[in-house]
Protein backbone atom coordinates (compact mmCIF):
# COMPACT_ATOMS: atom_id res chain seq x y z
CA UNK A 1 0.00 0.00 0.00
CA UNK A 2 2.90 2.35 0.72
CA UNK A 3 4.78 2.37 -2.51
CA UNK A 4 1.26 3.15 -4.21
CA UNK A 5 0.53 6.26 -2.29
CA UNK A 6 4.48 7.43 -3.08
CA UNK A 7 3.65 6.81 -6.32
CA UNK A 8 0.67 8.32 -6.91
CA UNK A 9 1.04 11.25 -4.71
CA UNK A 10 3.11 13.65 -7.13
CA UNK A 11 0.06 14.55 -8.84
CA UNK A 12 -0.28 18.16 -7.89
CA UNK A 13 2.51 20.25 -10.07
CA UNK A 14 2.54 23.67 -9.95
CA UNK A 15 2.43 24.56 -14.42
CA UNK A 16 0.20 22.71 -16.35
CA UNK A 17 -2.33 21.38 -13.83
CA UNK A 18 -5.39 20.79 -15.82
CA UNK A 19 -3.50 18.73 -18.65
CA UNK A 20 -1.22 16.89 -15.79
CA UNK A 21 -4.10 15.85 -12.72
CA UNK A 22 -5.85 13.93 -14.62
CA UNK A 23 -8.23 11.95 -13.22
CA UNK A 24 -8.95 14.95 -10.85
CA UNK A 25 -9.98 14.11 -7.06
CA UNK A 26 -13.43 14.66 -6.98
CA UNK A 27 -13.12 15.67 -2.86
CA UNK A 28 -11.64 18.74 -3.92
CA UNK A 29 -14.09 19.59 -6.84
CA UNK A 30 -16.08 22.28 -6.13
CA UNK A 31 -19.91 22.67 -6.73
CA UNK A 32 -19.26 24.32 -10.09
CA UNK A 33 -17.11 21.70 -11.38
CA UNK A 34 -13.86 23.68 -10.95
CA UNK A 35 -11.05 22.42 -9.64
CA UNK A 36 -9.57 23.15 -6.03
CA UNK A 37 -6.04 22.89 -6.58
CA UNK A 38 -4.62 25.11 -3.67
CA UNK A 39 -7.01 22.86 -1.51
CA UNK A 40 -5.39 19.49 -2.60
CA UNK A 41 -1.79 21.24 -2.49
CA UNK A 42 -2.23 21.89 1.09
CA UNK A 43 -3.75 18.29 1.47
CA UNK A 44 -0.98 17.26 0.09
CA UNK A 45 1.83 19.63 2.10
CA UNK A 46 0.31 18.75 5.43
CA UNK A 47 -0.65 14.46 4.82
CA UNK A 48 1.86 12.48 7.41
CA UNK A 49 4.52 10.93 6.25
CA UNK A 50 4.57 7.11 5.07
CA UNK A 51 6.31 6.34 8.07
CA UNK A 52 3.63 8.35 10.59
CA UNK A 53 0.63 6.77 8.69
CA UNK A 54 1.60 2.98 9.09
CA UNK A 55 3.16 3.50 13.12
CA UNK A 56 0.93 5.60 14.77
CA UNK A 57 -1.96 4.82 16.26
CA UNK A 58 -5.58 6.02 15.10
CA UNK A 59 -5.78 8.30 17.92
CA UNK A 60 -2.45 9.55 17.89
CA UNK A 61 -2.69 10.49 13.74
CA UNK A 62 -3.86 13.99 12.57
CA UNK A 63 -5.87 13.16 9.46
CA UNK A 64 -8.11 15.66 8.62
CA UNK A 65 -11.52 14.79 6.51
CA UNK A 66 -9.50 15.80 3.38
CA UNK A 67 -6.99 13.88 4.01
CA UNK A 68 -8.66 10.24 4.79
CA UNK A 69 -10.20 11.62 1.76
CA UNK A 70 -7.70 11.53 -0.89
CA UNK A 71 -6.19 8.56 0.83
CA UNK A 72 -8.97 6.70 0.32
CA UNK A 73 -9.02 8.33 -3.56
CA UNK A 74 -6.05 6.87 -4.21
CA UNK A 75 -5.95 3.72 -2.50
CA UNK A 76 -9.49 2.39 -2.95
CA UNK A 77 -12.10 4.49 -4.69
CA UNK A 78 -10.65 4.11 -8.49
CA UNK A 79 -11.66 1.27 -10.59
CA UNK A 80 -8.58 0.86 -11.97
CA UNK A 81 -7.16 1.21 -8.50
CA UNK A 82 -9.03 -1.88 -7.26
CA UNK A 83 -7.13 -4.24 -10.55
CA UNK A 84 -3.46 -3.35 -9.92
CA UNK A 85 -0.69 -3.38 -7.39
CA UNK A 86 2.55 -2.25 -7.45
CA UNK A 87 4.96 -5.12 -6.73
CA UNK A 88 8.76 -3.73 -5.82
CA UNK A 89 11.04 -6.68 -7.07
CA UNK A 90 14.79 -6.74 -7.28
CA UNK A 91 16.85 -5.12 -9.76
CA UNK A 92 18.13 -8.88 -10.32
CA UNK A 93 14.84 -9.97 -10.70
CA UNK A 94 14.01 -7.56 -13.00
CA UNK A 95 17.19 -7.89 -14.89
CA UNK A 96 15.93 -11.78 -15.28
CA UNK A 97 12.62 -10.99 -16.02
CA UNK A 98 13.81 -8.17 -18.91
CA UNK A 99 17.28 -9.05 -20.05
CA UNK A 100 17.15 -7.35 -23.43
CA UNK A 101 17.14 -3.44 -20.70
CA UNK A 102 20.98 -4.80 -20.41
CA UNK A 103 21.53 -2.44 -17.42
CA UNK A 104 24.66 -3.60 -16.77
CA UNK A 105 26.45 -2.60 -19.97
CA UNK A 106 24.61 0.84 -20.12
CA UNK A 107 25.67 1.20 -16.44
CA UNK A 108 29.49 0.71 -17.47
CA UNK A 109 28.91 4.54 -19.38
CA UNK A 110 26.29 5.76 -17.53
CA UNK A 111 25.92 5.27 -13.78
CA UNK A 112 22.93 6.72 -13.68
CA UNK A 113 20.88 4.20 -15.84
CA UNK A 114 20.57 1.93 -12.77
CA UNK A 115 17.20 2.66 -11.00
CA UNK A 116 16.86 2.96 -7.26
CA UNK A 117 13.92 0.67 -7.28
CA UNK A 118 12.00 -1.29 -9.66
CA UNK A 119 8.52 -1.77 -9.48
CA UNK A 120 6.53 -4.87 -11.10
CA UNK A 121 2.58 -3.77 -11.99
CA UNK A 122 0.48 -6.88 -11.40
CA UNK A 123 -3.38 -6.62 -12.50
CA UNK A 124 -6.07 -8.29 -11.18
CA UNK A 125 -7.26 -11.21 -13.51
CA UNK A 126 -10.23 -11.45 -12.01
CA UNK A 127 -13.63 -11.40 -14.10
CA UNK A 128 -15.44 -8.41 -12.69
CA UNK A 129 -12.45 -5.83 -12.94
CA UNK A 130 -11.28 -7.44 -16.97
CA UNK A 131 -12.73 -3.90 -17.83
CA UNK A 132 -10.79 -1.88 -15.67
CA UNK A 133 -7.62 -3.33 -16.95
CA UNK A 134 -7.87 -2.94 -20.17
CA UNK A 135 -5.99 0.89 -19.88
CA UNK A 136 -2.55 -0.38 -18.10
CA UNK A 137 -3.41 -4.04 -19.85
CA UNK A 138 -4.07 -3.80 -23.19
CA UNK A 139 -4.84 -5.61 -25.74
CA UNK A 140 -3.20 -8.49 -23.70
CA UNK A 141 -6.08 -9.97 -21.96
CA UNK A 142 -7.48 -13.68 -22.74
CA UNK A 143 -6.65 -17.41 -22.10
CA UNK A 144 -3.87 -16.94 -24.57
CA UNK A 145 -2.14 -13.85 -22.96
CA UNK A 146 0.63 -15.40 -21.63
CA UNK A 147 1.89 -17.11 -25.00
CA UNK A 148 1.51 -13.88 -27.16
CA UNK A 149 4.80 -12.48 -28.42
CA UNK A 150 6.20 -9.28 -27.35
CA UNK A 151 9.19 -6.64 -27.80
CA UNK A 152 10.46 -4.54 -24.36
CA UNK A 153 10.09 -1.19 -25.43
CA UNK A 154 10.86 1.91 -22.53
CA UNK A 155 8.67 5.24 -22.50
CA UNK A 156 9.99 8.57 -20.59
CA UNK A 157 7.93 10.18 -19.08
CA UNK A 158 7.75 12.86 -16.07
CA UNK A 159 7.19 11.34 -12.10
CA UNK A 160 3.82 13.88 -12.18
CA UNK A 161 2.34 11.81 -15.19
CA UNK A 162 2.62 8.92 -13.72
CA UNK A 163 -0.48 9.11 -11.58
CA UNK A 164 -2.59 9.74 -14.58
CA UNK A 165 -0.58 6.85 -16.65
CA UNK A 166 -1.31 4.87 -14.50
CA UNK A 167 -4.67 4.79 -14.05
CA UNK A 168 -5.67 5.45 -17.89
CA UNK A 169 -3.19 4.09 -19.71
CA UNK A 170 -0.98 5.46 -22.54
CA UNK A 171 -2.65 6.89 -25.00
CA UNK A 172 -1.79 9.17 -28.12
CA UNK A 173 -1.50 12.61 -27.32
CA UNK A 174 -0.53 14.37 -30.90
CA UNK A 175 -3.21 17.14 -31.32
CA UNK A 176 -3.91 17.61 -27.90
CA UNK A 177 -3.54 20.09 -25.35
CA UNK A 178 -1.31 17.23 -23.67
CA UNK A 179 1.30 17.51 -26.69
CA UNK A 180 4.54 18.80 -25.12
CA UNK A 181 7.28 18.04 -27.65
CA UNK A 182 5.35 17.49 -31.16
CA UNK A 183 5.47 14.52 -33.16
CA UNK A 184 8.55 14.44 -35.16
CA UNK A 185 7.83 11.44 -36.81
CA UNK A 186 4.28 10.86 -37.40
CA UNK A 187 1.28 10.64 -34.18
CA UNK A 188 1.25 8.36 -31.70
CA UNK A 189 2.61 6.75 -28.47
CA UNK A 190 6.29 7.06 -28.64
CA UNK A 191 8.42 4.69 -27.22
CA UNK A 192 12.11 3.08 -27.60
CA UNK A 193 14.08 -0.70 -27.38
CA UNK A 194 16.55 1.77 -26.15
CA UNK A 195 16.99 2.60 -22.29
CA UNK A 196 18.90 5.46 -22.51
CA UNK A 197 17.29 6.89 -25.11
CA UNK A 198 13.86 6.64 -22.87
CA UNK A 199 15.44 7.95 -19.62
CA UNK A 200 17.30 10.92 -21.46
CA UNK A 201 13.52 12.36 -21.79
CA UNK A 202 12.56 11.55 -18.58
CA UNK A 203 12.13 14.90 -16.75
CA UNK A 204 12.16 15.17 -12.97
CA UNK A 205 9.86 15.66 -10.54
CA UNK A 206 9.46 17.24 -6.60
CA UNK A 207 9.55 14.68 -4.32
CA UNK A 208 6.72 14.19 -2.05
CA UNK A 209 7.47 14.90 0.98
CA UNK A 210 6.45 11.86 3.05
CA UNK A 211 7.58 9.53 0.49
CA UNK A 212 9.69 6.27 1.06
CA UNK A 213 10.99 6.34 -2.29
CA UNK A 214 13.77 8.97 -1.93
CA UNK A 215 15.65 11.35 0.88
CA UNK A 216 14.50 14.85 1.20
CA UNK A 217 15.51 17.02 -1.37
CA UNK A 218 15.80 14.89 -4.24
CA UNK A 219 13.89 14.58 -7.47
CA UNK A 220 12.63 11.21 -8.92
CA UNK A 221 12.24 10.42 -12.20
CA UNK A 222 10.52 7.28 -14.11
CA UNK A 223 10.99 4.94 -16.95
CA UNK A 224 7.94 2.07 -17.83
CA UNK A 225 9.10 -0.56 -19.22
CA UNK A 226 6.10 -1.64 -21.61
CA UNK A 227 5.39 -4.70 -23.90
CA UNK A 228 4.41 -4.07 -27.70
CA UNK A 229 2.30 -6.78 -29.07
CA UNK A 230 4.74 -8.10 -31.80
CA UNK A 231 2.23 -7.96 -34.65
CA UNK A 232 1.61 -4.22 -33.96
CA UNK A 233 1.19 -2.21 -37.21
CA UNK A 234 4.64 0.35 -36.57
CA UNK A 235 5.74 0.17 -40.12
CA UNK A 236 8.45 3.27 -40.37
CA UNK A 237 7.75 3.45 -44.27
CA UNK A 238 4.50 5.47 -43.01
CA UNK A 239 6.16 7.85 -40.70
CA UNK A 240 6.97 11.40 -41.97
CA UNK A 241 10.55 12.12 -41.72
CA UNK A 242 11.94 14.73 -39.31
CA UNK A 243 12.47 18.53 -40.33
CA UNK A 244 15.77 17.73 -41.52
CA UNK A 245 14.71 14.98 -43.64
CA UNK A 246 16.21 12.53 -41.27
CA UNK A 247 14.23 9.00 -41.29
CA UNK A 248 13.14 7.68 -37.98
CA UNK A 249 15.56 5.78 -35.65
CA UNK A 250 15.69 2.15 -35.74
CA UNK A 251 15.30 2.08 -32.08
CA UNK A 252 11.59 4.16 -32.21
CA UNK A 253 8.48 2.76 -32.41
CA UNK A 254 5.69 4.79 -33.07
CA UNK A 255 2.25 2.93 -31.87
CA UNK A 256 -1.32 4.61 -32.00
CA UNK A 257 -3.31 2.02 -30.70
CA UNK A 258 -3.00 2.24 -26.47
CA UNK A 259 -4.11 -1.51 -26.43
CA UNK A 260 -1.16 -2.82 -28.42
CA UNK A 261 1.22 -1.29 -25.21
CA UNK A 262 0.68 -3.04 -21.65
CA UNK A 263 2.76 -1.51 -19.04
CA UNK A 264 4.45 -3.77 -16.84
CA UNK A 265 7.37 -2.40 -15.07
CA UNK A 266 8.13 0.94 -13.72
CA UNK A 267 12.10 2.45 -13.23
CA UNK A 268 12.06 4.95 -10.38
CA UNK A 269 15.03 7.28 -10.75
CA UNK A 270 16.44 9.89 -7.69
CA UNK A 271 17.86 13.36 -9.07
CA UNK A 272 20.45 14.31 -6.15
CA UNK A 273 21.02 17.96 -6.06
CA UNK A 274 23.22 18.99 -8.71
CA UNK A 275 22.72 15.79 -10.76
CA UNK A 276 22.38 16.60 -14.12
CA UNK A 277 22.66 12.89 -15.51
CA UNK A 278 19.70 13.01 -17.86
CA UNK A 279 21.59 16.25 -19.78
CA UNK A 280 24.72 14.13 -19.85
CA UNK A 281 22.94 11.14 -21.38
CA UNK A 282 21.07 13.12 -23.76
CA UNK A 283 24.40 14.60 -25.06
CA UNK A 284 26.22 10.77 -24.85
CA UNK A 285 23.69 9.01 -26.88
CA UNK A 286 22.27 11.48 -29.87
CA UNK A 287 19.07 10.43 -31.62
CA UNK A 288 17.96 11.90 -34.84
CA UNK A 289 15.43 14.60 -34.18
CA UNK A 290 16.28 14.03 -30.58
CA UNK A 291 15.91 17.81 -30.73
CA UNK A 292 12.51 18.78 -30.57
CA UNK A 293 10.95 14.87 -30.11
CA UNK A 294 10.57 13.78 -26.84
CA UNK A 295 10.67 9.40 -27.48
CA UNK A 296 8.79 8.59 -24.29
CA UNK A 297 7.25 11.91 -23.28
CA UNK A 298 3.47 11.54 -25.06
CA UNK A 299 1.88 12.31 -22.20
CA UNK A 300 -1.53 10.50 -21.36
CA UNK A 301 -5.40 12.08 -21.29
CA UNK A 302 -8.31 10.73 -19.38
Amino acid sequence: MYYDVCLYMPLCPRVRQMAMCVPFPKCFQLSNNSRDYSALQQCLDTLPSLHELSTASKENLNLTCQHRALLEWTLASHPRRKASAFQPISLLTFLHEVPCARLTGSHASNPSLLPEAVFKLALNAQPNVADTNSALNGGFEGNDAAQQRTVTAFHGTSFECLHSILRSGLVPASNTKLERNGKTFGEGIYLTTELPVAYSFCSGAERWKGSTLAPEGTRLRCVLVCGVKENAQIDKTELVSNKNGDPPPEHYLVIDRPDLIKIQYILVYVDHCGNNSSRNLAAAAPVAGQDSQNTGATKNKE
